[in-house]
């Protein structure tokens, strides 16, 4: 939904509601007394119900499908990097595949490190801010979303899968 239209729509219904506002299609601001902050509420509650489906309201996480274990390389993780910038229009590929967990840490303040393996292969990961994650502790497998990440480190280029999404598996 185009979020500066919805603001338009809410000050054309309520036209003593916003002093001004402004923006485009995927970020906008606003001025409104404080006092308003209910009506405008319920108003842009009331416009985006009329606009929103209610099954695009259900979460969903794209994927470009699986990979086989030998196609998760260093060499392809270099490919997608040159092939960047990534953007609104054209994202990032993800992947998503099954893992078994085999080591997990948390690094930094609540990301987590994790040794993931298929059925031939064993990949490093590290999951962003997930050391709270309800899959985070305790879990043996996971469905996950991923990209294919060069990890540079001390001079050294190493494949990284880096989880964008994943949720606990019945062992």
């Amino acid at each position: 939904m185009h979020i500066r239209d919805v603001l338009d729509t809410v000050a054309a219904r309520h036209p003593d509601l916003l002093s001004r506002f402004g923006g485009h299609a995927m970020a906008a601001g606003l001025s409104l007394q404080r006092a308003a902050l209910s009506r405008f509420t319920a108003a842009f509650d009331e416009v985006v119900a009329a606009l929103v489906d209610p099954a695009d309201l259900t979460p969903f996480v794209y994927s470009d499908g699986e990979l086989a274990g030998n196609e998760m390389t260093l060499d392809l993780a270099r490919l997608l990097s040159g092939a960047a910038p990534w953007g609104q229009a054209f994202p990032e590929p993800l992947f998503d595949g099954e893992f078994a967990i085999r080591q997990r840490r948390i690094v930094g303040a609540d990301h987590l490190k994790l040794q993931l393996a298929t059925a031939d292969a064993h990949f490093p990961a590290i999951a962003f801010g997930a050391a709270d994650a309800p899959w985070a502790a305790g879990v043996q497998r996971i469905r996950a979303v991923y990209r294919l990440a060069v990890n540079d480190y001390q001079g050294s280029e190493s494949l990284q899968l880096v989880i964008e999404h994943a949720e606990a598996l019945a062992t």
